[in-house]
């Protein structure tokens, strides 16, 4: 049983607060500022209260940085993080693809080419040249 699951069953279903924006650093989470600070306390809503707590986790490996009312997370960071702190802080799952990166020539010859394949599975889901 997944950690959310298990929160369900305690608390029942809660209503996500969490709100998230990416930019090419990477993925920023936060709750708004009344949940936050309830939270903080251990006070409030006990999914936010769960929420905080993974903040604070991440924080204290170091693969976090705290910024208003949350915490920021690297691409690379965000990537590693495990399903059940996933489903806790609202991220989807992993994409379970991989890319696979083609070139062709030497990068000073005039034929010089690269593709890259986005693949899940055996399948080609797209090709860029």
């Amino acid at each position: 049983m997944s950690e959310l699951s298990l929160l369900e069953r305690m608390f029942g279903s809660s209503s996500n607060k969490l709100r998230w924006s990416a930019d090419s650093l990477g993925i920023n989470l936060s709750l708004p500022p009344d949940v936050y600070k309830k939270a903080k306390n251990l006070k409030g809503d006990p999914f936010a209260v769960y929420q905080y707590q993974e903040f604070e986790r991440l924080l204290e490996e170091g693969i976090a940085e705290e910024i208003a009312c949350g915490i920021a997370l690297s691409s690379e960071d965000a990537t590693r993080i495990t399903t059940e702190q996933r489903e806790l802080i609202g991220l989807p799952a992993a994409f379970p693809g991989f890319f696979r990166l083609n070139t062709q020539g030497d990068t000073t010859s005039s034929n010089f080419a690269v593709t890259l394949e986005l693949q899940l599975g055996s399948e080609v889901i797209h090709h860029y040249e």
